[in-house]
Order: C-alpha cells, then structure tokens, then sequence
C-alpha cells in the first residue's frame, strides 16, 4: 500500500480476466477499484484515497430504507460522506454499503462504519460524516476481484 495515493498491487491482471473499474473485496467488505491493468498485475484505488469516489447507501438495523449518498477517500485511513442534509437520522455505528452498480456488483456489500457524525461547521445543515473502512488494507494477505458474469 503506497502512503501518498491509498494504492497498491495485487499479483492479477489482464491474463486472469480482470478489467479497470471491477470491485475489489477484502476479508468480505470492499476496499476498492481496479484503476490500473497490465498483464499479471492490477493497480487498486481503495476506498481511502483521495481520488475515490464511489456510491454508497447507509443501513441502520431497524430502517426501512437505506440512506443514499456517496463516499469520498480522505487521502488516509478513513473515508468522508460529503453534502449529506441533517434531515437524514444518521449515527455513529450506521453501516456503510457499496450501492449496487450494474455490471460491477449485483447487490450492495458491506464497505465500513459512520465513526463521526457531527453537525458540520461551515454548513450547519449538513452533516459532518467520517466512515471507518470494516478492513485496513495495509493487513491484508489475500483480496478478490468482484468479476459480474455478463
């Protein structure tokens, strides 16, 4: 994992059938996209750089419906939930999940957790939202890449 950008490569590319924008999963929650190919190796963007931008719902136990919204990297180990209205009941502990996109994951997965939620500052009718990623890629030993049967 490279500090500055929240990349890193995994040993899979274009030889094993993977293509730029697939989902990356690690210990069974999302981490990132591919963004980058060669033959037998990929570049991963995680969910935690600056650069990722990704849409997401967020699901407290006992809601009838899931909260849309989009996750932005913070460029370190969290992510951020921008221009998110305080109409919404929003809570640390909320989950939060990759949004289903066709073609890339048929159902929502899980990404990580609202660790932060405040009032925001500038914008006092917003949300101030920091999302603590389920796992810290810097651990990891194995990932897989999600590949949507077309």
């Amino acid at each position: 994992v490279s500090n500055l950008k929240r990349e890193m490569i995994i040993n899979r590319g274009q030889n094993d059938g993977v293509q730029q924008g697939l989902y990356v999963l690690g210990q069974n929650s999302i981490i990132g996209k591919i963004t980058e190919l060669k033959e037998s190796t990929s570049k991963v963007m995680l969910i935690t750089d600056s650069r990722s931008k990704l849409p997401v719902m967020i699901w407290r136990d006992g809601n009838k419906e899931y909260i849309p919204a989009h996750l932005l990297g913070s460029g370190m180990e969290t992510a951020k939930i921008p221009l998110l209205s305080r109409e919404f009941d929003i809570k640390v502990g909320d989950t939060v999940y990759a949004a289903a996109v066709t073609g890339l994951l048929e159902t929502p997965r899980m990404i990580g957790t609202i660790m932060k939620c405040e009032p925001d500052e500038k914008f006092p009718l917003l949300w101030d939202i920091t999302v603590s990623p389920v796992c810290q890629a810097e651990t990891l030993k194995d990932v897989a890449v999600i590949v949507v049967n077309p």
